[in-house]
């Protein structure tokens, strides 16, 4: 992939109306690409816009938690109960009734909680009041807690509460004063208000603001002219609230540079004994090191020996080839983000997009694995190798977890049955009490109507009995997929159930497989 023609290339293949991406190495910026529009203005993107970076927001909020550490204040094996009394855990079917679960768990994404995406992401306004309300009626687990990886956005909104009961202040000023002050992102910020304000009073690297969009099949409209047959339609931008530790940082390129360099530089040498966490930044090389080492193993080790993983609040990757890779994606309602570094040779690279679940972490990916296949023998290769021989203890420790039998929640079982009846009865609504709100937020019922009649186009009609479905296919007790039969195929099924109790369908789709 041509560096310079990659946002182009994203462009003109209808991802998004614009492509931020930028490689850093040493310090600076040493490339970028850009493309499109980011407001309907027919404003460019630049290296200072301001996008969401969504679920990058993660590394943020670890690096809080590990700074309370650091001075003292909490441990990451204390039950997260001890600052969240009210909080109300409901245990898995073959387990205790009400398990501990730690800060590290929560750190690691190995807590137990579903899943949540995509309605964690439509939850950042809460209050902290009715967060209240959320833990104390009760959350659901499908894990056994610390027994393996599970994504979850619910568990990274109680770290972000438990920073505000263990400093004392707001989590968001916490975050702003400790780190974003400190390293000086004044490109960051938690809300699309306070940027404006800061941009308008010079008193921000940011230039301008991205609009985020969602892809709509309502034909084309200007000054988006790549994105034919489609439109994108203007999403409204989500304000600061209790969930805003997931995902609600906005940053620009050169922020994001910054901060990623500053958290690669942590494998440059040693700290120095004796040394102030001030003459290291917020955190010393030590703890840096500590929140990019992997701590719970996720998906399957994959057939080049590659092995992923999270680390505190950040992706840890050992890649067959290249050794290991650290970063974070993030998905937003409008936005998409990925930061990405090689701590072997200090290369990185940041992207972003202005529409939703647009997945710019492939161009960022591809982009980070061309410039490593031209410098992948050479000064970094020893530095490299000493990452890898730090981090494969670890890792070979989280791999020996045995997989849990799975027992499902009965309320996915009904949801099943639900979301049955609306693909076979065109007539059919979406009720509350089975589908969570984000569900017709994140489409609009009549275009998920409209889908789910393209797909019975494409296989003809259902078979008349619901007997004759596919075994379902279960991944967590809240999670599973199935086929139903048609005369030309079959009518493939996906749920994911929210983590709250009671559970509700928050991910629902329908696609055709002839």
């Amino acid at each position: 992939m041509d560096f310079h023609m990659s946002a182009q290339t994203r462009l003109s293949e209808g991802w998004a109306p614009a492509t931020a991406l930028a490689a850093f190495s040493g310090g600076a910026r040493v490339g970028q690409s850009l493309a499109g529009v980011v407001d309907g203005r027919g404003s460019v993107p630049r290296t200072t816009t301001a996008f969401r970076i969504a679920s990058c927001t993660k590394s943020f909020t670890a690096a809080a938690i590990l700074l309370l550490r650091d001075r003292g204040r909490l441990s990451l094996d204390d039950d997260a109960r001890e600052y969240l009394p009210t909080l109300k855990i409901m245990g898995c079917a073959k387990g205790p009734a009400s398990p501990v679960v730690t800060l590290r768990m929560l750190l690691s994404m190995s807590s137990g909680l579903p899943t949540d995406d995509p309605w964690a992401d439509r939850q950042e306004s809460m209050s902290r009041g009715d967060f209240e309300d959320l833990m104390s009626g009760g959350v659901r687990l499908v894990r056994h807690p610390g027994s393996a990886y599970e994504y979850s956005n619910l568990g990274y909104a109680m770290l972000g509460e438990v920073v505000e009961r263990v400093s004392g202040v707001g989590y968001r000023h916490f975050i702003e004063r400790e780190f974003l002050e400190s390293l000086d992102l004044n490109g960051t910020a938690f809300s699309k208000e306070t940027m404006l304000a800061r941009i308008a009073a010079g008193a921000s690297s940011a230039t301008n603001i991205a609009t985020g969009y969602r892809k709509s099949k309502r034909g084309n409209t200007e000054p988006f002219p790549y994105q034919q047959p489609y439109s994108w339609e203007e999403l409204p931008t989500s304000g600061p609230g209790a969930f805003s530790a997931i995902g609600g940082l906005f940053s620009t390129l050169d922020d994001m540079g910054r901060w990623s360099a500053w958290l690669q530089e942590a494998f440059q040498g040693d700290c120095k004994p004796g040394a102030s966490v001030a003459s290291e930044g917020p955190l010393c090389r030590e703890t840096r090191r500590e929140m990019q080492s992997m701590h719970q193993v996720g998906e399957p080790v994959e057939a080049d020996g590659t092995v992923n993983g999270y680390g505190y609040g950040l992706v840890v990757q050992h890649h067959g080839l290249y050794g290991t890779v650290i970063g974070h994606s993030g998905g937003y309602p409008g936005f998409s983000a990925h930061m990405r570094w090689h701590p072997g040779t200090g290369n990185i690279v940041v992207g972003f997009e202005n529409a939703t679940y647009s997945k710019v972490g492939v161009a960022a990916r591809a982009l980070l694995e061309e410039r490593l296949a031209r410098t992948k023998v050479g000064v970094g290769a020893a530095s490299q190798r000493a990452v890898q021989r730090q981090e494969v203890p670890e890792l070979s420790a989280s791999a020996l977890v045995v997989p849990e039998p799975i027992v499902p929640w009965p309320e996915t079982i009904q949801a099943m049955a639900a979301v049955e009846e609306v693909v076979r009865s065109p007539g059919s609504t979406l009720g509350n009490e089975v589908f969570s709100p984000n569900i017709v937020q994140d489409m609009p019922w009549e275009e998920r109507r409209a889908a789910m009649e393209a797909a019975l186009a494409v296989v003809g009609p259902l078979a008349d009995s619901a007997e004759e479905r596919t075994p379902p296919r279960w991944e967590t007790a809240a999670s599973v997929e199935w086929d139903l039969p048609a005369r030309g195929g079959d009518v493939r099924i996906r749920v994911k159930m929210t983590p709250v109790d009671p559970p509700r369908v928050q991910l629902l789709e329908i696609s055709p497989r002839t």
